[in-house]
């Protein structure tokens, strides 16, 4: 019995030194300076993002900050606040259960579209109650039924394929997306396209304005401001007839529009639902971007549009076989959604707040500091990534390094609590669309240089010249 004592006595203090020894060697090595933590703001407004803004955009100044740098973690000035910036798979790892998100980035603008109410911009407790309630409504058995509607959907935009008129496809994809969204998750008004497609239009236009809140906020009685005020009000009736359909419908039967029911369930403030509702319809424009990257990316590719039709032989248009296949995360088709989402860099960035002093990546930063995770410039590091600038759906083959899809591949954010909760959703939809679609053609372009205009979410710089073939 002594021997025994004797072992689990030496077995405990060697746990204990190591752990001593992983705490003092963490302090030590968070001792480094942060390169460019003492540099003083260019601008004692704007800090630094109108250095960033010239320099083309956010990304393109992270990228360049991190590269003269010569280090995953940066920093920088954001108006007044002084935040950091980082880009390697050890610091997203080591940040991933900071789930926060700093108001001073993104309540100018998301507040004024999506309310200071939302999931978006929520944090603390309130985030954990809101999640709990929506995250639900985007996954498992509600993704499965929604995959009739999105059938219903690519058929229809199939025939106007078809048609022979020009087909502009950032507008046809952007009207793909919102409907899924309507059909599937809050409800569908209009009787036409033109609704839906006005419906998108005065999103697009708020987001727009967001997007130059970035740098510069109108004085509330600018005509820039009233024009907001003007086309947001035009969208919330819109959406006000969403909510009150529904309502009249909840009891009646009808089939289930999890999202909206879950909203108009919750107790919460008219407020609130509102700009929930605006917040989850909102994830067309950011889905509509990546679909239409997607399809983009097959036009370039004829080889992959090869592949993938191998692969989809005997998945029907509909029924099971198509419901198992677009459920799966282990196919070639998914491989190419992913490197599309890599290239295309359809969110460039996503942002959280430690409510206490972390170390990241062997640098220290203080409570509160406002900490931007540069996930396109991850995704683009030619540290990580062979040829990072190339499309290659083979980097995420089962045999390759990326296969399990690690830290370095992070495009719906790096919080394991507060990615994008319509991540799920936007694979499904994604893989039928392109299921369907590829069945019924073969796509074209004479655009072999598209370029990139980054914003929250980065879109085609103009629109696409895309021809489609009927398949024999």
């Amino acid at each position: 019995m002594d021997m025994y004592a004797f072992y689990a006595c030496v077995g405990l203090l060697s746990i204990l030194f190591y752990f001593f020894w992983i705490r003092l060697n963490s302090k030590r090595s968070a001792t480094k300076l942060i390169p460019g933590w003492n540099k003083e703001p260019s601008d004692p407004v704007l800090g630094d993002l109108a250095v960033a803004m010239s320099a083309g955009s956010l990304h393109h100044y992270l990228a360049k900050q991190h590269k003269e740098g010569s280090s995953p973690v940066v920093s920088f000035w954001w108006r007044n606040k002084r935040v950091v910036s980082i880009c390697s798979q050890k610091s997203f790892k080591d940040t991933e259960n900071i789930y926060n998100r700093p108001a001073v980035i993104f309540a100018p603008c998301f507040d004024p579209l999506h309310g200071s109410n939302s999931i978006q911009s929520v944090n603390g407790d309130e985030w954990k109650r809101q999640g709990k309630m929506l995250r639900g409504t985007m996954r498992g058995d509600f993704l499965e039924s929604f995959v009739p509607d999105l059938v219903v959907i690519a058929h229809e935009t199939a025939k106007t394929w078809a048609s022979g008129e020009p087909i502009h496809l950032l507008k046809s994809i952007t009207r793909m997306t919102l409907k899924a969204i309507l059909m599937t998750s809050l409800g569908n008004i209009f009787e036409n396209d033109e609704g839906i497609d006005e419906l998108a239009a005065l999103y697009h236009v708020c987001k727009c304005e967001m997007d130059k809140r970035v740098l510069d906020v109108p004085p509330p009685q600018s005509q820039r401001e009233k024009d907001f005020q003007s086309n947001l009000k035009v969208l919330q009736g819109y959406l006000k007839q969403m909510m009150k359909a529904r309502r009249s419908n909840l009891q009646s039967g009808r089939k289930s529009l999890p999202l909206m029911d879950a909203l108009l369930n919750s107790g919460d403030p008219e407020e609130t639902i509102m700009s929930n509702v605006i917040t989850f319809m909102g994830g067309f424009h950011t889905s509509g971007y990546f679909l239409t990257w997607t399809f983009y990316y097959l036009a370039l590719h004829p080889e992959i549009q090869d592949k993938i039709m191998k692969e989809i032989v005997g998945k029907e248009a509909s029924g099971e076989k198509l419901k198992e296949y677009v459920m799966s995360s282990n196919s070639y088709l998914r491989q190419f959604l992913d490197e599309a989402i890599r290239v295309s860099t359809v969110t460039s960035f996503s942002a959280h707040c430690p409510d206490k002093d972390v170390v990241v990546d062997g640098y220290h930063i203080p409570a509160n500091t406002p900490i931007i995770q540069s996930l396109g410039v991850a995704m683009h590091d030619p540290n990580v990534w062979d040829n990072p600038q190339k499309f290659d759906s083979d980097r995420f083959g089962p045999r390759s390094k990326h296969a399990k899809r690690g830290h370095e591949f992070r495009p719906f954010g790096v919080s394991t609590l507060r990615r994008c909760p319509a991540n799920h959703f936007t694979y499904i939809m994604s893989s039928i669309y392109v299921v369907i679609l590829l069945q019924r053609f073969e796509f074209s372009t004479k655009d072999t240089n598209l370029t990139k205009k980054y914003g929250i979410a980065t879109s085609p710089g103009h629109e696409i010249d895309f021809q489609v073939k009927t398949r024999e």
